[in-house]
């Protein structure tokens, strides 16, 4: 098996298809191992293998093992998922400073930061794991840990062999967060609001604490804290230098050093950002940390840096992105993962808006850089630029320096950014998959390749609405992605990334999800989703927006308006709207007005009527 082969691995979901996480096959009668947090609380799951398999079972099929936070999952044979195992090494110890490959968001690198005991909830207990490796994740991998997270349950891979040495279990409950910040000595407010499920969060408060007198007052958020540790590591580091030193450096005195390793370690991550996975080389270290003055001994032995194959990367890969962030040219790295791919036409060679999206600058000494392989392929309408040889897990640099970019400048650059993004994510559609309408692409040759990459990266980047501490800025992007997606009907490629889930974790004041345009995008996903889900879960969806859309006169309109839409456009949803309206007519007769269920009702039979005007004849049906 190769490590990054994702067909290796089994998703699970609960029957209404809700994801409940991943496992893998580990023997020859197709037994699937995973996470007991995934299995946790459900009569019955449903697995999806190879292909089209999949396999229901119910819980005389589960053996759960609390204490290793495991369950295996018999599944009648090998054949029945067609997944090929994937082999077990039992391992007594794994060093700190190990790199491994897990499958959160897309396979990815992480670090082994030590062996610790956990505590997890299931099924209203608590059951404690006494060693589990943490690891770091990085910015795009941590989000695929959260509670019932896609990524949970799935295996931890020797880089080298493919081997599976551990199972991945999730980010922080309500529950977990309580007894991290106890074992942490930090008071429940210690975080702002939102802030205070993040494990690497709290672990680096606790040690910013510890440094600090103990009435200093504040409440600081995930930014203040990767800040502030990373001023702490930088003085720790000057003070180790300072000692060393002659005359030794006291007091006051060692500021200046501080600022100096502050700055080259700016520089190291500057440096970060050119070619390779994240990490600088040995010679890269060595000038920016030189051994023979002590300040390579220093950074590695209060741990900001590690060793990492022939090279040295950040100890927390999180915290490393936010600091390659700051030093990323932004517009430059765009251009070159997303929007020098664009398509004027079909026929003619791509063309970068440069209107709207900056040349990237020369890099000189200490200028921003761009990642690796985002330098223009000058004359671009002369040829094809070269692929893109970013790999895919070096996103959360990108991430953070957009939501740098909007700190910084404020929302307006920030929300510029982003809608460029979908304008891009439409001119690539015509290469990769025929653009709204669902055309196929000439020849098919694009389906794969720099096109396609470029546009998963467009959909991905766009992920950062979900980091923002307060999306109501950006309803106007939540706008402009839920017109493109009603406009692909039922061809949604790239689109496809933006489910349900997306919309509800839209970072709102509460009642804000309320928002038509939130609501609006919501239905939108459910509809276009109904072939990935099962039918009853769509039906919730649908029912929960319409009832939220028609408390107002306005809101009944554009929902009857959207569901006859996309009862067009939708292969499948006209058919599953009348059945719903038909077997329970009582309880969508409050949702669905008169005149739009006679239309989807002729959409379903073949038999296009035109839509009465939206909201008449409602009546007292509809909620107040």
């Amino acid at each position: 098996m190769g490590s990054g082969d994702r067909s290796t691995l089994v998703r699970i979901c609960d029957p209404t298809g809700r994801p409940r996480g991943t496992g893998f096959v580990a023997d020859d009668r197709g037994t699937v191992v995973t996470s007991h947090e995934a299995v946790d609380g459900v009569a019955r799951l449903v697995l999806y293998g190879k292909g089209d398999r999949r396999r229901s079972v119910g819980a005389e099929a589960i053996t759960a093992l609390p204490e290793l936070d495991l369950a295996l999952v018999r599944t009648g044979g090998l054949d029945v998922l067609g997944v090929e195992p994937l082999r077990i090494v039992l391992q007594d110890r794994i060093d700190p400073g190990t790199y491994v490959r897990t499958a959160a968001h897309g396979w990815r690198q992480a670090r082994v930061l030590g062996m610790v005991p956990v505590t997890y909830g299931a099924a209203g207990r608590s059951h404690r794991v006494g060693a589990a490796l943490e690891l770091a994740l990085g910015t795009d991998g941590s989000d695929a840990l959260r509670q019932r997270g896609a990524a949970i349950g799935g295996p931890v891979l020797d880089p080298q062999t493919g081997a599976v040495i551990a199972v991945l279990c999730t980010d922080l409950t309500a529950s977990q967060a309580e007894q991290a910040r106890a074992r942490y000595a930090l008071p429940s407010d210690a975080l702002a609001p939102g802030h205070d499920r993040h494990p690497l969060t709290l672990r680096l408060l606790a040690e910013v604490r510890k440094a600090l007198p103990a009435d200093v007052p504040g409440q600081p958020d995930s930014e203040d804290v990767f800040g502030a540790h990373l001023d702490l590591m930088c003085l720790r580091i000057a003070v180790r230098i300072a000692a060393a030193s002659r005359p030794a450096l006291r007091g006051t005195a060692v500021r200046r050093p501080a600022a100096q390793v502050a700055g080259r370690v700016h520089e190291a991550a500057r440096r970060c950002l050119g070619p390779g996975q994240g990490e600088l080389d040995r010679a890269a270290f060595e000038e920016v940390f030189p051994w023979c003055t002590g300040w390579a001994t220093a950074v590695l032995a209060e741990g900001l840096l590690v060793p990492a194959g022939a090279g040295y990367r950040f100890a927390h890969e999180e915290l490393g992105d936010r600091v390659q962030g700051a030093h990323l040219d932004l517009d430059a790295a765009l251009r070159a993962l997303v929007h020098r791919w664009h398509v004027d036409e079909p026929g003619r060679q791509v063309r970068v808006a440069q209107e709207r999206v900056p040349a990237p600058r020369s890099q000189q000494p200490g200028s921003r850089r761009t990642l690796p392989g985002a330098e223009p392929t000058a004359p671009v309408a002369s040829r094809e630029p070269r692929t893109l040889p970013v790999p895919r897990h070096r996103i959360g640099p990108v991430i953070q320096a957009l939501l740098l970019l909007g700190r910084r400048q404020g929302s307006a650059a920030l929300a510029h950014r982003l809608a460029d993004l979908i304008e891009a994510m439409d001119r690539l559609s015509t290469r990769t998959d025929g653009g709204a309408g669902g055309r196929a692409p000439a020849g098919g040759a694009e389906r794969t390749g720099p096109p396609r990459d470029a546009s998963w990266w467009a959909a991905h980047l766009l992920a950062a609405l979900l980091r923002v501490p307060d999306a109501r800025p950006y309803l106007g992007v939540a706008r402009l992605l839920t017109g493109r997606i009603v406009r692909r009907a039922g061809a949604l490629g790239a689109y496809g990334e933006f489910g349900p889930w997306f919309w509800l974790r839209l970072r709102l004041e509460q009642g804000a999800h309320r928002d038509p345009i939130v609501l609006d995008a919501l239905l939108c996903a459910a509809a276009h989703g109904s072939d990935r889900r099962a039918p009853v879960r769509t039906r919730a969806l649908v029912h929960r927006t319409g009832m939220l859309l028609v408390r107002t006169a306005e809101g009944a309109a554009r929902f009857d308006r959207r569901l006859v839409e996309l009862a067009r456009d939708v292969p499948g949803f006209a058919e599953l709207v009348t059945g719903w309206l038909a077997d329970a007519p009582q309880e969508w007769a409050a949702v669905v007005g008169p005149g739009a269920r006679r239309t989807v009702e002729a959409v379903s039979t073949a038999m296009p009527m035109p839509m009465q005007a939206a909201g008449r004849g409602h009546g007292s049906l509809r909620p107040a």
